[in-house]
């Protein structure tokens, strides 16, 4: 509940707003799937059907803006860590590859499981989401002992409260000026 799956969601969304860029949003969490929800879409066909059965179903990814699709998670496995390990993984990567400018996978939580590992592997670049009062301090460690820091784009701190900031200007920097 760190919110990066809605995070992914506007990613995807801003990036789909460049005219010349195809998106698509891929949900990866076997565990939790949840990008269906946002887009109001069935959670199935989707990733879980293709690793299933090695067959693009038809509407296995749908269009929801005009330049941006999305890839439910396709339901929930008894066995994610093997689904995101396999050989089609890799494949339907590059099958995505070749078909879109810009591929946004939205993973499981980096703690207490491996799946955000493998699917982070798997990615150029990733972008972490922490929560203000919810990701605790001993969950960041581990996840950035667990990552390749060269594929780390960025931290986003979600739901930091906004505080009042020393707002006033002193204007007394205009004052008098010279001897």
């Amino acid at each position: 509940e760190d919110g990066k799956s809605l995070i992914s969601c506007n990613l995807a969304a801003s990036f789909s707003k460049d005219p010349d860029r195809r998106v698509i949003l891929v949900d990866c969490d076997f565990r939790n799937p949840s990008i269906h929800h946002y887009f109001g879409t069935s959670v199935s066909p989707g990733l879980l059907s293709y690793l299933e059965t090695d067959n693009m179903q038809p509407y296995c990814y749908l269009r929801r803006l005009e330049r941006l699709y999305i890839m439910t998670a396709g339901g929930y496995a008894t066995n994610p860590v093997e689904m995101l390990t396999l050989e089609k993984m890799q494949k339907f990567i590059d099958l995505l590859k070749g078909e879109f400018d810009t591929i946004i996978l939205d993973a499981p939580p980096f703690t207490p499981i491996s799946d955000a590992q493998i699917v982070t592997g798997l990615a150029d670049g990733f972008v972490l989401v922490a929560r203000s009062g919810k990701t605790t301090f001993t969950n960041l460690e581990v996840a950035f002992r667990s990552f390749d820091r060269n594929k780390l784009i960025g931290v986003v701190f979600n739901d930091v409260q906004p505080r009042m900031f020393h707002t006033l200007y002193d204007y007394r920097y205009y004052g008098k000026k010279g001897p």
